[in-house]
């Protein structure tokens, strides 16, 4: 069971690595947008950062059912 672990162990620092600077790129490039418009909208900023916190959670999280 251990030399089947190892692979995966070595595989997902760099699958989650990759999975967060996917999440901090499309943040960066929301709130890039964000900055162009109009103060009013703070609200929906706040629900997209919030968005992108549950798609890092269940990347998390998918990433641990399969090890």
């Amino acid at each position: 069971m251990q030399r089947n672990c190892h692979p995966t162990y070595l595989l997902f620092p760099s699958a989650t690595i990759s999975y967060v600077l996917l999440i901090v790129g499309k943040t960066q490039t929301v709130e890039k947008k964000k900055k162009k418009k109009k103060k009013k909208k703070k609200k929906k900023k706040i629900q997209r950062r919030v968005h992108h916190d549950h798609v890092e959670i269940n990347a998390a999280r998918g990433a641990l059912v399969i090890a």
